[in-house]
C-alpha cells in the first residue's frame, strides 16, 4: 500500500479538477502563454497548484512503454487534486494554478516554481511558503495557516482510511494470499474513489489482486469520511452494504 502511495506522491494532479475556482481572480490568472514572472499579493493567503506544460506531460508519457499505465496514474492524480481543492475551499483558502515554468514574486521573495515537484502544491501565509503533495493537504492545511478543526481522533482522511483497512486481518490474509500465488512478486493491490451512501460522503476502498490482463476485486470497503471508524462493506451475495460487524458475522 505504501508504494501506491508513494506512486502517486510521485505523479499527482494531472488535468484540470473538477471545479472552477472563482476565488483565484482575487490573485491572478494565468494562461500557459502569458509572461514568465507573475508578482502576487504578499498580504493574502492562497495556495498555487504546480501544474506541467502541455510540453511537459508530452516528454512524460514518452518515459512510459504502455501509454495506458500513463493515464491510469493520471486518472489517480485528478481525483486526489480535485479532493484537495475541494479542502482548500471548504476553508476559505484562495488557490490559483501556475505552470511550472514560471517565476513568481511575492513581496521580496522570488522563486522558480521548476525547483519543486510538478503536480505538487505550494502554501503561503505571511511571508511562509511550504511545499505539499495533494494527498497530504488535510494534515498540512489546517497546521500552516493555523485553522481550528475538531480533535476527535474520528476524523477522516485517504491516508487513514487505507491505512485501516490495509490493518484489517480479513485484508491481512488477503495480503499474504497474493503473496503465494505470486512467490512474492505482486502485493495486494488497492483502488480509491468517493460517493454519497444515503447523503453522506464516503471513501470507498476496493482491494485486489491486479493481475498481468484484468483486475480481480476481493472485497468493497466503505469508509465515512467524518468518521473512519465507521466501516461499511459490500456483501457480494445479496449486494447490501452492511456494518463491518456484521460482514464478519455473516463470514465466520
Amino acid at each position: 500500500m505504501k508504494n501506491t502511495i508513494l506512486l502517486f506522491i510521485s505523479f499527482t494532479a494531472l488535468f484540470s479538477c473538477k471545479k472552477d475556482n472563482k476565488k483565484s481572480d482575487s490573485i491572478i490568472q494565468t494562461t500557459e502563454n502569458q509572461s514568465k514572472i507573475k508578482v502576487l499579493d504578499e498580504n493574502k493567503d492562497f495556495v498555487i497548484f504546480i501544474t506541467p506544460t502541455s510540453k511537459y506531460i508530452d516528454s512524460l508519457k514518452k518515459t512510459y512503454k504502455n501509454e495506458d499505465d500513463f493515464y491510469i496514474i493520471a486518472d489517480d492524480a485528478n481525483y486526489y487534486t480535485a479532493e484537495a481543492r475541494d479542502y482548500i475551499l471548504k476553508n476559505n483558502i484562495d488557490t490559483l494554478d501556475l505552470y511550472i515554468d514560471k517565476k513568481i514574486r511575492i513581496g521580496k521573495i522570488d522563486i522558480k516554481l521548476s525547483k519543486y515537484k510538478p503536480w505538487s502544491l505550494l502554501l503561503y501565509r505571511k511571508g511562509k511558503i511550504k511545499n505539499v503533495f495533494p494527498v497530504d493537504i488535510e494534515s498540512e492545511l489546517p497546521q500552516f495557516y493555523e485553522i481550528k478543526t475538531k480533535t476527535s481522533n474520528n476524523l477522516c482522511n485517504i491516508n487513514k482510511a487505507l491505512d485501516l483497512i490495509n490493518n484489517l486481518p480479513e485484508v491481512q490474509k488477503q495480503s499474504k494470499f497474493v503473496d503465494s500465488i505470486s512467490l512474492n512478486k505482486k502485493r495486494l493491490s488497492f483502488m480509491t474513489d468517493s460517493l454519497e451512501l444515503d447523503k453522506q460522503a464516503y471513501y470507498m476502498i476496493k482491494t485486489g489482486f491486479s493481475g498481468e490482463f484484468h483486475w480481480e476485486t476481493y472485497t468493497i470497503f466503505y469508509i465515512n469520511k467524518n468518521n473512519c471508524n465507521e466501516i461499511l462493506v459490500d456483501e457480494t451475495v445479496t449486494g447490501d452494504i452492511i456494518s463491518l460487524k456484521k460482514w464478519r458475522k455473516r463470514n465466520q
